[in-house]
């Protein structure tokens, strides 16, 4: 029975992915998930310098159609490179696709189709703009996102560092990520760049990633204030970093450089890419920073044992939760788990219903709630995954307002979120932070015991 209900919630999981993602959570949050990403970058081939673009959309957001059997979806990216300054016309460049896949679930779910296109070579120094836009051809919908790169040439009088490339191995290929959020099923990633540096000088070049302290926790209790100015509520220390690898290169200047280093992959959370130059004498001539955000590889759906714990964390009292998290072996945890679901809902039935509710709560929360952590883990994605989504929504300049009640003035049901200091557009973590209050002890408590006693999933 156990290995049954087990295999149950793994299908239960490729099949709460089933779910379009058809803007449906934008009414609930405001926020919108990323379905389509692209970077442009810069390579070299021959000497020759060459505009590279890394596209991933969604499976959610693409329409598919059944075709002998299977499902495709079909569309194009269209880009056109503006070269800033001057008199030249725009290049423009479309490339089209056809994604296909075997099953309705994978055609719906979080999956992405992910490419890398070559778009322009022989590119001159200057600055540049460039706009892909995403046309899905089914639903006759299009998409469009606009970035800037510069490109330096070897006669540079001042050490400039290009844009870095974060690439990662799968599936035997090198895949270059879309976006600074990255995830994959390799333990490595790569870091690749482009440095022009001026003659007559020698360098030194580190290449380091570093560990920002942040909060990885589970939401704490709601009817408990949080202390002001705590980890919990910053959500991110970025005064608190920790070195987690650096490589250093040696290099005369002159020209233009490519480098390319192997890191293993960090653990899950925010990570600072940094790289410096420094001159002979050891000062900083040039330095550029920016933050990674590194997930797991089977992001935003459930599928290992303990991915599939973890979230529990709502349900069980702590004895409970610890016994079950601390189990080393994934059969003494799916056999903890399936005997949680089991002892607070009887029949195997009523306990897959339960499940599918509850986990269906937990991926929407990651696709709606991430941030620098999981979005089960937050704030938002706890009161989406015990309450469901609220009858109604305010939203102001950095707050949302969610109802539960009808009375739009009961506190108990009234759950206020702030994004606690400035918004930060090097780290644009939707970092929202309930304001907690005694008024909801009472109401924490007796929801999570409609979860245990089946009250959310049967009316009794």
């Amino acid at each position: 029975l156990a290995i049954f209900l087990f295999c149950f919630i793994v299908l239960i999981s490729c099949a709460s992915s089933d779910q379009p993602l058809d803007g449906s959570g934008m009414l609930l949050t405001g926020l919108e998930p990323a379905g389509f990403a692209f970077t442009p970058y810069l390579s070299t081939e021959n000497g020759d310098m060459q505009l590279m673009m890394a596209v991933s959309v969604v499976h959610g957001t693409m329409r598919f159609t059944r075709q002998n059997g299977d499902y495709a979806a079909k569309g194009a990216f269209d880009v056109v490179l503006i070269r800033e300054g001057a008199s030249t016309d725009p290049v423009r460049v479309r490339k089209e696709y056809t994604r296909s896949v075997t099953s309705s679930s994978e055609a719906r779910g979080y999956s992405r189709f992910n490419s890398n296109y070559k778009l322009a070579s022989g590119l001159e120094p200057g600055r540049y703009t460039v706009q892909v836009t995403h046309t899905d051809r089914n639903a006759n919908e299009t998409y469009s996102q606009t970035t800037r790169l510069r490109v330096a040439g070897p006669d540079v009088e001042t050490v400039f560092v290009g844009k870095p490339v974060i690439a990662y191995p799968e599936d035997g290929e090198r895949t270059v990520a879309a976006s600074r959020e990255i995830s994959g099923l390799s333990d490595s990633v790569y870091v690749e760049f482009m440095i022009s540096l001026p003659p007559d000088n020698e360098y030194q070049v580190q290449t380091e990633l570093l560990r920002l302290r942040s909060d990885n926790r589970p939401a704490q209790l709601i009817g408990v204030p949080l202390r002001n100015r705590s980890l919990v509520e910053r959500g991110v220390n970025r005064s608190d970093i920790t070195s987690i690898d650096k490589h250093t290169d040696a290099l005369n200047g002159g020209g233009e450089h490519h480098i390319r280093h192997l890191f293993a992959r960090p653990e899950n959370g925010p990570v600072r890419l940094r790289i410096r130059v420094n001159d002979q004498g050891g000062e900083t001539v040039a330095e550029h920073v920016e933050e990674l955000l590194f997930r797991s590889p089977n992001f935003p759906t459930l599928e290992s044992v303990r991915e599939l714990a973890a979230p529990l964390y709502y349900l069980m009292s702590d004895s409970e939760y610890e016994e079950m998290m601390s189990q080393e072996n994934d059969e003494d945890m799916r056999r903890k788990w399936d005997e949680f679901w089991l002892r607070n809902y009887g029949s195997t039935d009523q306990a897959q219903t339960a499940i599918t509710t509850y986990y269906s709560n937990v991926e929407l929360a990651n696709v709606y709630f991430s941030n620098f952590k999981e979005g089960w883990k937050t704030d938002m994605g706890k009161i989406f995954i015990l309450f469901g989504q609220p009858l109604e929504m305010d939203r102001a300049p950095n707050r949302f307002v969610w109802f539960y009640s009808l009375n739009r003035y009961d506190p108990r049901y009234r759950f206020i979120f702030d994004r606690p200091g400035a918004f930060d557009r090097d780290a644009p973590y939707d970092h929202y932070v309930l304001n907690r209050g005694r008024q909801y002890e009472e109401v924490e408590y007796q929801r999570v015991q409609d979860w245990l006693n089946g009250n959310l999933v049967f009316r009794r």
